[in-house]
């Protein structure tokens, strides 16, 4: 069941081709094929890169045509001075709340979010492990001390709560 589990999965993601023929299924990939596909995926990539390059180009030069029209007045000149002084004023805010960041509600919520995370991971692996045991010991005979001292597992293992 692994085998056609990982099959079925390869075949998902393209790495590998399947055909069914007759009353068999048969499974290949070729190197040559999967080099035309990255190639494939290549071309499109730079594509997208030279027509992201040619937005920006467009959008330079747009820039580059307005500017000369752009007229100088007082009012631009005391709204961008008060926005550097908005912005003098909100990094000094952030450096003072810097401190407090470790009591915000958000970062507090996701703190405990990753704890419950990493909770129910430890006891998957736990459970994981108390499998593998149960398996060697049914199927080589083992005994469960044996296995504990052989692998390290101390007798206080168990599930975390």
């Amino acid at each position: 069941m692994a085998v056609k589990d990982i099959l079925q999965e390869l075949c998902d993601c393209d790495l590998i081709s399947f055909d069914k023929i007759g009353s068999g299924n048969f499974y290949w990939c070729f190197p040559s094929e999967a080099l035309n596909k990255r190639k494939v995926h290549e071309c499109k990539l730079l594509q997208e890169i030279e027509s992201y390059q040619n937005e920006i180009n467009e959008i330079e030069k747009q820039i580059e045509e307005l500017e000369p029209s752009r007229i100088d007045c007082k009012e631009r000149t005391d709204l961008d001075a008060e926005v550097k002084e908005f912005e003098a004023k909100l990094k000094i805010i952030q450096k003072e709340s810097e401190p407090y960041e470790k009591m915000n509600p958000d970062a507090i919520h996701l703190t405990e979010k990753q704890s419950a995370i990493a909770l129910d991971a430890a006891n998957r692996w736990t459970d994981n492990i108390f499998t593998v045991k149960s398996w060697c010991t049914k199927s080589f005979g083992l005994l469960p001390s044996a296995f504990d001292q052989n692998f390290g597992i101390t007798e206080d293992f168990d599930y975390l709560s």
